[in-house]
């Protein structure tokens, strides 16, 4: 091995037990100066590891003999996949000082950075700090139409980066880079004090001492300091325009973020209920089960994000076709009659607004040829709604707990947060003989709830109020029999149906 320029060494030996392969008799050994501080994981199957000096070495040896081939788990986290070891040198002061070198090679006072963010204030009359966060933000997002991580990403951390090449005029004038350090290198010529740190963009591993490792923190974040207010974060380098300051990505709440003084702490949830989906849905039934009404929603979070960016370069009958690919994720089987996208270009939310008809909305219980006169059901709400590259819903059980029973820990990559209210007017004369029960479950992994109630009218009404958090993290292989179960459970309260009598002749 040879070390980085930092003078650090990392190891990740070869998965020992990919898919299909079995193992008669393998042997990991790795030879290390007496003395030498390192960090060391090894995957559970290999078990624990022997030890002990042969010379000046210490020899730490971990065996594994005559073991079939392993069931291969979709969903574990990224450095739990591989049958191996994972050993480094590095701690995580040695890494934050790879990120301060970084920051400094970028670092520049060039008179245009300065300029630029002294017109964006004066454009946008902020005079206080805080206000100058917002401008800088907002104008950092008109400035580069798509932010990139690489420049600030802890995968470069441990080498030589060569001249300088990618500062904060660079970013200006090609329109392209990290909008993360165009921010910071502004603020700091507003004389708004402002810092990087790097978070996971995904869960890494389950276990908490895993070594030091790059490649781990890849996506920058800037915090301000502002005078007389709360230090704020920024989350800018994202698909689409940047967050507004004091917002971060859903996906990114409860990951661990690398600061520059070598600390790993948890990221704030600092946006509340705003980061969530809002979704509108209203309905009227008519006599025989057809429904026609209209749907709203606000998106935000990564899938508002990706569907961002993409109005930047779509049009015509492909963003057509993208907008109503949002409405069939949660109207399946909708004929969307007009769709409109009522949030302006750029906006970091997408908001749209669609008239839809559902034939067959209603449905006869007992198979009959019409619900007139009977009883006919109205359909719950699949859990899971997948809106872009193409609409499509799911249950919680077939995204989450495919597995009755896993090995490894379940690794959720991306999160699932929305609220709905479903309002659906019955026709003349129906009336209401049967609701879903009130439904709550609440866990650090899982946390739904769906309430119904009953209006009278006229016109009689059901109000359907549904919410959803899966946040991202890992799932340990001993709580995944209960999750699963809250999966199933949730699964049934929100697809449950609710039972309308129509009378006949009405």
């Amino acid at each position: 091995m040879v070390p980085l320029e930092t003078g650090e060494i990392g190891i990740d030996t070869p998965d020992l037990l990919p898919e299909r392969t079995a193992v008669h008799d393998a042997v990991i050994e790795i030879h290390a100066p007496v003395g030498l501080a390192t960090s060391v994981w090894s995957h559970p199957i290999l078990g624990a590891p022997t030890t002990q000096v042969e010379g000046n070495q210490t020899v730490t040896r971990w065996t594994l003999r005559d073991h079939l081939a392993r069931r291969v788990e979709d969903g574990t986290p990224k450095m739990d996949r591989s049958v191996g070891v994972s050993l480094g040198t590095s701690t995580w002061k040695d890494v934050a000082r790879g990120l301060r070198e970084t920051v400094a090679a970028l670092d520049d006072h060039d008179p245009a950075v300065g300029e630029w963010a002294r017109g964006v204030v004066a454009s946008a009359k902020a005079e206080a700090d805080r206000a100058k966060v917002d401008a800088v933000v907002i104008a950092a997002g008109v400035a580069v139409k798509e932010g990139s991580t690489g420049e600030l990403s802890d995968i470069l951390f441990g080498h030589a980066t060569g001249p300088q090449s990618n500062d904060a005029r660079a970013v200006l004038n090609d329109h392209e880079g990290t909008r993360t350090w165009l921010i910071v290198r502004a603020l700091r010529e507003l004389g708004v004090p402002a810092e990087v740190v790097v978070a996971e963009s995904e869960p890494f591993s389950a276990s908490p001492n895993f070594p030091p490792h790059f490649g781990r923190f890849v996506h920058p974040l800037a915090i301000a300091h502002p005078t007389g207010a709360d230090a704020v974060w920024i989350d800018a380098d994202v698909p689409g325009p940047p967050l507004p300051a004091g917002h971060i990505s859903p996906e990114l709440r409860g990951r661990l973020a690398l600061h520059e003084d070598g600390g790993v702490s948890p990221l704030p949830a600092v946006s509340g209920d705003d980061g969530r989906d809002e979704v509108d849905e209203r309905l009227v039934v008519d006599g025989q089960g057809d429904a026609h009404g209209t749907f709203t929603i606000m998106l935000r979070g990564r899938d508002a994000q990706d569907i961002a960016e993409a109005l930047q370069r779509v049009v015509g009958d492909e963003r057509q076709r993208a907008l109503r690919g949002v409405v069939l994720s949660w109207v399946p089987f909708a004929n969307v009659d007009s769709i409109d996208l009522s949030s302006s270009e750029g906006s970091w939310q997408v908001a749209l607004r669609a008239a839809v008809t559902i034939p067959g909305y209603a449905q006869p219980e007992g198979g009959g040829s019409s619900p007139d006169g009977g009883t006919w059901t109205l359909p719950g709400v699949e859990p899971v709604h997948e809106v872009y590259p193409r609409g499509s819903s799911s249950t919680l059980s077939a995204v989450y707990a495919t597995e009755g029973k896993r090995e490894s820990a379940l690794a959720v990559s991306r999160a699932v947060q929305y609220h709905v209210h479903r309002r659906v007017e019955l026709p003349a004369g129906a009336q209401v003989v049967r609701t879903p029960g009130p439904f709550e479950v609440k866990s650090r992994e899982l946390d739904a709830s769906r309430r119904l109630a009953v209006s009278a009218g006229p016109p009689a009404a059901v109000e359907d109020d549904l919410t959803l958090e899966v946040p991202t993290g890992t799932v340990p292989a001993s709580g995944y029999q209960k999750f699963v179960a809250d999966a199933h459970h949730a699964d049934d309260a929100f697809l449950a149906s609710t039972r309308v009598r129509m009378h006949a002749g009405k």
